[in-house]
């Protein structure tokens, strides 16, 4: 995927002097990577686990990079208006912006699409003139799933299956998936339950808060998930 992105770069007239910034680096994927191959990449991530994560990786991977803790509706008091060329929002992070990460909770399709906006917008400030988003959410086309991912045995207790589930609820707007630990005794898992976002949605906010140039585009190494790039205008309308 890396090098999927640094192809997309290249298109896009951002180079290794560009200011991008990961909002969801998560344990580092694709951005230590990136960061690697020399460009620079500032990142942060809203969950503890995932920035201890990403830290301990980039220590081991002997990189200077460090992310940071910063929920999106923080990110005006961490970077100035107007100041990057590219701004990734990946993972299918985006849909959690109204929350549901790892807890139960009714989703409000109201204040949801509120939450949606208002960080579309927090990016949009954030980015130069000309700067670009980089966002990708689960496919419209996606199914109700049980898979198996990984068969895991911790210490010396008996093996679990460790699968990922998936259902949605069209007529309610809902989305529900979590990694599940299948053991003899019975399942673990933790949920996560979000507003059911699909792409004609996610454009026509962009386009409201003033994103041109939005095209949904195929990254050959990315297999899960659909990718919206979109540019800030030049000037304000």
């Amino acid at each position: 995927l890396a090098r999927d992105i640094e192809n997309l770069f290249q298109k896009l007239g951002v180079s290794k002097d560009s200011e991008i910034v990961d909002v969801a680096a998560g344990s580092g994927f694709p951005a230590l990577a990136l960061v690697k191959d020399g460009y620079r990449v500032t990142c942060t991530d809203g969950a503890a686990d995932e920035v201890a994560l990403f830290n301990r990786k980039a220590k081991e991977y002997n990189l200077t990079v460090s992310c940071d803790q910063v929920l999106w509706s923080s990110l005006p008091n961490r970077f100035k208006e107007n100041s990057l060329d590219f701004l990734f929002c990946r993972g299918n992070s985006f849909i959690y912006a109204a929350g549901g990460w790892n807890e139960m909770r009714t989703v409000d399709s109201k204040e949801s699409l509120k939450k949606f906006k208002e960080t579309l917008t927090i990016f949009y400030t954030l980015l130069k003139p000309g700067g670009w988003l980089y966002i990708d959410k689960f496919r419209d086309s996606e199914t109700t799933s049980r898979e198996l991912v990984a068969q895991i045995k911790v210490a010396n207790g008996a093996p679990e299956n460790l699968i990922f589930w998936r259902e949605r609820f069209p007529e309610k707007k809902v989305r529900q998936a979590s990694m599940i630990r299948e053991t003899a005794v019975g399942e673990k898992k933790l949920p996560n339950i979000t507003y059911d976002l699909l792409g004609p949605e996610l454009e026509s906010m962009m386009a409201d808060i003033g994103f041109i140039n939005t095209q949904k585009i195929q990254l050959p190494s990315e297999h899960h998930f659909d990718v919206w790039i979109a540019q800030k205008q030049n000037a304000t309308p």
